[in-house]
């Protein structure tokens, strides 16, 4: 009997544990409030997911003709690395280099002197 009585007190805890695991997770699904700038961001950072996930080959399109055109922007890819270095590019102070201050090497030096040969003796 005590091997029965065993087994029911651990069916019972089990039982216990797995409504307490339950609750859990109901807690952990309840959402919390959020504001509308946080739904904009994520809908943002959606579809920057979704441009980058886009498959890289030229696009295609019939005209109205029912001739192929194909979309030249297709055809260039552009990474985060090169849109960010884009963005630094465009947000940077422009430098203006008039070439006054340009170091020339070489240009103003002497013609080094060959020293005679050795002779033979």
């Amino acid at each position: 009997l005590s091997a029965q009585d065993n087994m029911s007190t651990k069916s019972i805890n089990l039982d216990e544990e797995v409504q307490i695991l339950e609750e859990h997770i109901n807690e952990e699904k309840v959402d919390g409030p959020s504001a509308p700038d946080d739904i904009q961001k994520d809908t943002n950072e959606d579809q920057e997911q979704e441009e980058d996930i886009a498959m890289p080959v030229p696009q295609v399109k019939v005209g109205p003709d029912g001739q192929i055109i194909l979309d030249e922007k297709s055809l260039v890819i552009e990474t985060t690395g090169t849109k960010k270095s884009r963005k630094d590019l465009t947000n940077s102070a422009i430098i203006v280099d008039d070439g006054n201050d340009s170091v020339r090497y070489g240009i103003c030096s002497k013609k080094n002197k060959r020293s005679k040969e050795w002779s033979k003796e």
